[in-house]
């Protein structure tokens, strides 16, 4: 059999804005998990965490429509338009 990957979200934090900021970052940890039932040394298991935030270094909205649809609903709704 092959390995097979799958990605959950674990958990999620809001940051609060500083200064002259308007919109929340975003933190979301990731658990990535790696399994084959033919090797007895899987499943892997490791986490990683992704920040979020509304505008890129260019000052561009970032895009976010390839994340999960948690991570889409949180921003759309803690992002100010």
């Amino acid at each position: 059999m092959a390995v097979t990957k799958t990605t959950s979200i674990y958990r999620f934090e809001l940051i609060a804005p500083e200064g002259d900021r308007a919109d929340y970052d975003i933190w979301v940890e990731y658990i990535d998990s790696w399994d084959d039932p033919d090797d007895n040394a899987l499943p892997i298991k490791k986490s990683r965490m992704l920040k979020y935030e509304r505008y890129n270094s260019d000052g561009n909205p970032t895009d976010i429509s390839g994340e999960p649809t948690l991570v889409q609903s949180l921003a759309s709704t803690f992002w100010t338009s």
